[in-house]
């Protein structure tokens, strides 16, 4: 076997190596797919129950102090605290929690008779 010989027989093989990596990364990108989207759902629902946590937390705290956008301090048994910008007792303000990972809580006036709309927004990171 000659020098030129066993050249393009190590670049055939180089090339063949190299094209069954890319193949072998492609399957392996389409079988890992579904555990991806599995988990983008389940992140997805679990910061749906962190916002209806927040929400349920902030409401029964307001309800039992009978006043709207009050800024809450955290105990030690729930170490989350709310810091509201707004009129205590007044709608619209907007809620910011001390630990970033729970939902900011907005207030808004939602009708004439003085009611708010409450509602939570959960930033969610797409893995």
């Amino acid at each position: 076997m000659t020098r030129n010989e066993r050249g393009s027989v190590m670049v055939h093989v180089l090339v063949t190596s190299v094209i069954m990596g890319i193949l072998a990364a492609g399957m392996m990108t389409i079988v890992l797919m579904q555990y991806r989207l599995i988990h983008r759902q389940a992140y997805g629902s679990m910061g749906e129950k962190y916002d209806e946590m927040a929400l349920s937390m902030l409401v029964s705290f307001w309800g039992a102090n009978q006043t709207v956008c009050q800024n809450m301090a955290g105990s030690h048994t729930d170490a989350i605290s709310y810091t509201c910008s707004g009129t205590p007792g007044s709608c619209p303000c907007t809620c910011t929690p001390s630990n970033s990972f729970y939902p900011v809580i907005t207030v808004g006036a939602a009708g004439a008779d003085g009611s708010c709309s409450i509602s939570a927004a959960f930033e969610r990171l797409v893995p």
